[in-house]
């Protein structure tokens, strides 16, 4: 099994501060990466929980931010006006790339721009999970196969 880092990149917005909660009681090393310190500062780690501050614009900080990691998981939105230097930096440092994005177009952006990287790179888990596990229940009762 992988003991590469985890990097979660938003980890101060709503979607990041889930991830981070479940990432604190994994086993796994990890550091959690956004803009401000002193939000940083509020999230709940444990010891393996390193904060990193890091703006996806710039590349070399994004460079550091990846050294070591095995994947990125991005909840940095918009994902059209902030994603694809993301998406770049996870490539060129050869981590595998997952993001919770529900934008189409975005996604449509990056499968075109990735699909011969040589690392793993998944727009729109987050949205897929959803409709794949939580859409069904969701349901009116009045379309229930009879």
């Amino acid at each position: 099994m992988s003991t590469g880092v985890i990097a979660l990149l938003g980890a101060t917005g709503f979607t990041g501060r889930l991830v981070a909660a479940e990432l604190a009681r994994g086993s796994r090393p990890y550091r959690l990466g956004a803009r401000s310190l002193e939000r940083l500062a509020r999230i709940s780690r444990s010891e393996r929980g390193k904060p990193f501050t890091v703006d996806v614009n710039d590349r070399a900080r994004m460079d550091e931010f990846l050294e070591g990691a095995t994947v990125l998981i991005n909840t940095v939105g918009p994902f059209m006006e902030l994603g694809l230097p993301v998406v770049e930096a996870a490539v060129r440092n050869g981590v595998a790339y997952v993001d919770s994005t529900g934008e189409p177009n975005f996604m449509e952006e990056v499968y075109r721009r990735f699909r011969e990287s040589s690392v793993a790179v998944v727009p729109g888990w987050a949205s897929t999970i959803f409709r794949a596990t939580s859409l069904p229940r969701l349901r009116p009762p009045t379309l229930e196969a009879r």
